[in-house]
């Protein structure tokens, strides 16, 4: 979670490729001094974390695949327009799912 949460404050602000990579790695380096074990760039570049999976009590947690969460957003889209007169016509794209 926390990995998720630096990278959505920070590493979403660079501009390319090489500035991202840079990130990764300087905060798995950082991480991983601290705590032994702590995981590598491979491991949370594409993670996802959400209040969107359980409608109920809506726990942070963890998302396991992109396209479940892309699913979930159009489930949730179509129960919007649904009930509401004006009508969205979104298209959720890769990063849609990282915010």
């Amino acid at each position: 979670l926390y990995l998720h949460e630096m990278c959505r404050q920070f590493r979403d602000r660079l501009i390319d490729d090489t500035d991202r990579e840079w990130f990764n790695d300087n905060l798995s380096q950082k991480l991983n001094a601290q705590i032994s074990k702590a995981a590598k760039p491979d491991e949370f570049r594409d993670a996802i974390f959400g209040d969107f999976l359980d409608r109920g009590e809506r726990p942070y947690q963890y998302v396991d695949s992109e396209s479940k969460c892309v699913s979930i957003f159009n489930e949730w889209l179509e129960d919007y327009n649904v009930t509401n007169p004006t009508k969205m016509d979104i298209v959720f794209f890769r990063d849609t799912c990282f915010h």
